[in-house]
């Protein structure tokens, strides 16, 4: 398993705020994916790292400047 694994959402935490995150709009592109998007916001939170040391595998890794 990989190293990272203990930095995702459990499905049951998702599920959870999943009612809460937006609709994809009508007009112009889809959201990104809501839960690769929360599990990089917490795995910055949790290790106080930079976006650039995001893990390999992460499902979101945020544009540079």
């Amino acid at each position: 398993m990989p190293e990272h694994h203990r930095l995702r959402l459990k499905n049951g935490e998702y599920h959870r705020i999943e009612p809460l995150m937006p609709a994809d709009p009508v007009r112009g592109r889809r959201w990104a994916d809501h839960r690769g998007t929360l599990e990089a916001i917490a795995w910055k939170y949790r290790t106080n790292s930079p976006w650039r040391d995001l893990p390999r595998g992460a499902r979101l890794v945020p544009d540079g400047p």
